[in-house]
């Protein structure tokens, strides 16, 4: 006859599907009592002193303190300034309160939706023939640009004779460049059209539609204020209006030295403390994940390209030196490319203390971003 002890040994083994003996269910349970000791011990190491409530529960006040005060901070400023201009103010307060909302929803409840119309446009794009998506990718660009040179009256911003110039301008220069092109077989056509479309989105976006525009306009105020800064600063020093040299009155606004370096330094320094917080490079990595999912080029090319309108070539170069002894010909092609397209802030605040157009040099900034990435692209291929 068997002993008690095989018979539960057996009696396991029928219910679970596995064999155990007491050897076995003695080291389990003190498994067991080990994980219950644990949850007990982390249980008694919660927060005990002062307001426990608040400090177990830190994201959720901060958030709600956060609302608040953008709250406090928005409706007065709508009270007070109702005849001005509140769209930017209005844009930058939905925002900080979907990201405070976003801080406290399930992933799956935004990204869900999202994913699920793009999987579902893409799945449309899979069943198309290749053809018939390669004429719809590589026309619309050049159909849209032809459309609004063509169909659009003549308006304040120019004639149709005046943009069909410019088309003609464009079709040129990129005839030009791949002519010019180290390997005219390598060229990623689908870089170099998306890039151009990219552009013409900007400039219907920041040109063509009110809400992009004083987007823009406000940045260039705000950068006009911080020439401002420098401008007191100098006065400070010099005096309000001029100086005197060798028994001359000179105006600041005819010295270079006086007028300009000033807020070349000043925004040198700023830019300085951003990066000490980490703020150039959120930004910087920011743009870069949205051109690198619109683009096909590498995330080293995406960096150096966004942050040339803020810091300059050299900078932006600074930013990817880790990766400069691993990046290949084109790409090196690429941030030099983009570092001669654009001007950085301190010449941009430069050129403002000459009465330029703040928001027409911010949008050439911006728009020269897909333009570099475009021609360094054609005269220069990926064949790595």
């Amino acid at each position: 006859m068997m002993s008690e002890k095989q018979q539960t040994s057996i009696e396991m083994h029928n219910e679970k599907g596995h064999h155990y003996d007491d050897d076995h269910l003695d080291h389990h349970e003190l498994d067991i009592n080990d994980e219950h000791h644990e949850e007990e011990v982390e249980e008694e190491e919660e927060y005990t002193g002062r307001f426990p409530f608040y400090h177990n529960n830190k994201a959720a006040f901060n958030h709600a303190l956060t609302f608040a005060i953008c709250t406090g901070l928005f409706i007065p400023a709508a009270i007070l300034h109702k005849e001005g201009n509140l769209l930017v103010l209005s844009l930058l307060y939905a925002a900080i309160v979907w990201w405070l909302i976003l801080q406290h929803l399930p992933v799956g409840s935004v990204s869900g939706p999202i994913s699920y119309v793009w999987n579902g446009g893409a799945h449309l794009i899979e069943m198309m023939p290749p053809l018939v998506v390669k004429i719809i990718g590589y026309g619309i660009p050049p159909l849209a640009l032809v459309l609004t040179a063509a169909l659009r009256a003549d308006d304040m911003h120019g004639t149709r004779a005046q943009r069909l110039i410019s088309c003609l301008g464009l079709v040129v220069l990129l005839a030009i460049t791949v002519a010019c092109s180290k390997k005219r077989s390598a060229i990623s056509w689908k870089i170099v059209w998306t890039g151009i479309f990219m552009q013409y989105i900007l400039g219907l976006l920041i040109i063509r539609w009110t809400v992009g525009y004083e987007i823009f306009q406000f940045i260039a105020e705000q950068a006009v204020s911080f020439l401002g800064y420098a401008s007191e600063g100098r006065e400070f020093i010099f005096g309000p209006n001029s100086f005197t040299f060798q028994n001359q009155v000179i105006p600041f606004s005819g010295s270079f030295a006086i007028s300009v370096l000033p807020a070349i330094i000043l925004f040198a320094a700023v830019i300085q403390c951003l990066y000490y917080y980490n703020i150039v490079q959120s930004v910087v990595a920011g743009m870069a994940k949205v051109v690198i999912h619109i683009i096909d080029i590498s995330g080293v090319e995406c960096v150096a390209a966004c942050a040339a309108p803020f810091v300059g070539m050299s900078e932006a170069s600074m930013l990817v030196g880790p990766f400069v002894s691993e990046m290949t010909e084109a790409e090196l092609h690429q941030v030099l490319t983009s570092g001669f397209a654009t001007i950085s802030g301190s010449v941009f605040l430069g050129l403002l203390t000459f009465d330029a157009d703040a928001t027409a040099l911010l949008t050439c900034c911006m728009m020269s971003v897909p333009c570099a990435i475009v021609i360094s692209k054609i005269r220069f291929p990926e064949e790595e």
